[in-house]
């Protein structure tokens, strides 16, 4: 399946309670860092650390595609993620890993940041990255909201301000999906299409 970029909004009843969470969770150095600007570090997995959330956080994801997603499993990685903005960011163009990246904004009043995604292109001149690629979307990060790609696509986050404040966010790689149905649940979803 091809997934398109997708926007979901109020993605938590109280996301305030998953902010407070993320606040009091410990952290550790991000090794995979884009950027030489900022500090960035990740809580263990949700999956170790709180389990409940991690399925909330994986369900949500894929009922963005699925209308069903019981008999889903999903192997991944998901995260707290937090960054402070030392200077002006110039984070590095970079694809995930993943069959779908999805990203939650946790930080109130952070609309000035986001992510831009980009698509290869033979037409448009090299960026700063040595790559030919055209931007195809620019994401503000609105409190409460998730965006949804595909993990191929290239894209780096933008922060245009240094104010010393954490920046949070819950991080999804989805790297691997399958779906394994009941007998019963294949004959009545046939039944239901004749």
């Amino acid at each position: 399946m091809s997934y398109p970029i997708t926007i979901v909004h109020n993605v938590f009843d109280d996301p305030q309670e998953i902010l407070s969470l993320a606040e009091k969770t410990e952290y550790i150095q991000d090794t995979n860092n884009v950027s030489n600007t900022d500090v960035r570090e990740t809580s263990l997995g949700l999956d170790e650390i709180y389990p409940e959330l991690y399925d909330i956080v994986v369900k949500k994801t894929l009922l963005s595609f699925y209308e069903n997603v019981d008999f889903f499993h999903a192997q991944g990685t998901c995260y707290f993620h937090r960054t402070v903005s030392t200077q002006k960011q110039n984070s590095l163009t970079h694809t995930d890993r993943s069959l779908l990246t999805s990203v939650i904004y946790l930080t109130k009043n952070n609309n000035h940041n986001g992510l831009e995604i980009y698509r290869p292109s033979v037409t448009h001149t090299m960026n700063q990255d040595d790559q030919c690629l055209e931007k195809i979307a620019t994401i503000n990060a609105n409190f409460n909201s998730m965006i949804i790609f595909p993990g191929h696509y290239p894209h780096k986050p933008i922060m245009s301000t240094h104010d010393d404040q954490y920046r949070y966010t819950i991080r999804l790689f989805i790297k691997d999906l399958c779906s394994t149905p009941t007998p019963g649940y294949r004959i009545q979803s046939f039944k239901s299409t004749v």
